[in-house]
């Protein structure tokens, strides 16, 4: 308060700018002017520990170990997706090799 008076601060405090470090470094403004707490749990490091703590590892590993039929499934599935994404694509690709038919147009792709 002493030092506010002394210095002509208004009572209530100085106005940041969005994003500054307020109230001794443990929070940032926000575009209300509030000083609004960091959260050290935040929510990358609440979903880290929800996916990656032992029992959730546990139950992923029984199921794999139990659907493991499911999981080859996927797999190939996934291959077969990833081929027939790069074969639809490759026709748009332009080539340097003279040799190979000019790139398509994606426009005349869709109105066939």
């Amino acid at each position: 308060a002493e030092f506010a008076h002394k210095y002509g601060l208004p009572a209530g405090g100085i106005a940041l700018r969005p994003g500054s470090p307020c109230d001794n470094f443990q929070g940032y403004c926000d575009v209300f002017l509030k000083c609004r707490a960091v959260d050290a749990e935040g929510p990358l490091v609440r979903l880290k520990n929800l996916l990656l703590n032992q029992a959730t590892l546990r139950t992923v590993q029984a199921w794999v170990t139990e659907h493991w039929w499911a999981v080859l499934l996927a797999g190939v599935a996934l291959v077969v997706l990833m081929g027939a994404f790069v074969k639809c694509c490759a026709v748009h690709t332009p080539s340097s090799n003279p040799k190979r038919p000019p790139a398509r147009r994606l426009s005349e792709t869709l109105r066939r």
